[in-house]
């Protein structure tokens, strides 16, 4: 019993090496074009996994683009393109944490949320970064806020996060992550977003699976 605990417990940290869990993070399902004002797609229908949202009436328009020479990963990558400097109105690509996109995080595990980003053109260059989790449409914690000053180049942007908040039901909460081209107001500003990750961290992930597996083996035990 014991060569069997162990044996699973070693299949559990070799299976969560280099898992991303992010659906569509390099952007390589989705219709090619741009979206902008009434054109707007619904969630996932445009970019699985993924939504447009906007309330500017067209300022920031949303494209995506196949260019294998431009993208980071794969041939696709999403051009975000703000011509506003209002204040009010919002706009993000965002996972869509309810729908396709969506993916559950385990309480106590560290995972690196990652992306690739370039600034291309405008007056301003800040990109609003928000990763929280959800239960359903309402934040149970908020993981990261932070405005980018990105550079003229593709750069990776990485953070490490630790889930410790389940949703009121007790289940794990989904992962979030929004891109902005905002500060106080909207902002005048092109950029590129390409190759969304998250990834568990093998040690914390392990130690999960490990603790399942020994219950699991205690429980057997107690009932012989």
């Amino acid at each position: 019993m014991k060569k069997v605990l162990i044996i699973m417990a070693s299949i559990m940290l070799c299976g969560v090496v280099h898992a991303n869990l992010v659906v569509n993070g390099s952007f390589e399902n989705g219709t090619v074009g741009v979206y902008a004002g009434t054109d707007l797609p619904k969630s996932d229908s445009a970019i699985p996994g993924w939504r447009i949202y906007d309330t500017t009436f067209a300022a920031v328009t949303y494209e995506l683009v196949s260019d294998a020479l431009e993208a980071t990963d794969g041939n696709n990558y999403v051009k975000i393109t703000s011509t506003t400097t209002a204040q009010g109105p919002d706009s993000a690509l965002d996972i869509t944490q309810n729908g396709l996109g969506s993916v559950a995080l385990s309480t106590g595990v560290n995972y690196t949320v990652s992306f690739d980003a370039k600034w291309v053109a405008g007056t301003d260059n800040n990109l609003a970064l928000s990763i929280r989790t959800f239960d359903g449409n309402t934040i149970v914690e908020k993981l990261v806020t932070e405005g980018l000053s990105l550079t003229s180049d593709w750069a990776t942007y990485s953070y490490e996060v630790t889930p410790t908040l389940l949703e009121d039901g007790g289940a794990e909460p989904n992962f979030y992550i929004g891109f902005r081209p905002k500060g106080a107001n909207m902002l005048d500003e092109t950029f590129y977003i390409d190759n969304v990750q998250v990834i568990p961290e093998p040690a914390t992930m392990g130690l999960v699976g490990i603790a399942g597996i020994a219950l699991f083996g205690m429980r057997r035990f107690l009932s012989k």
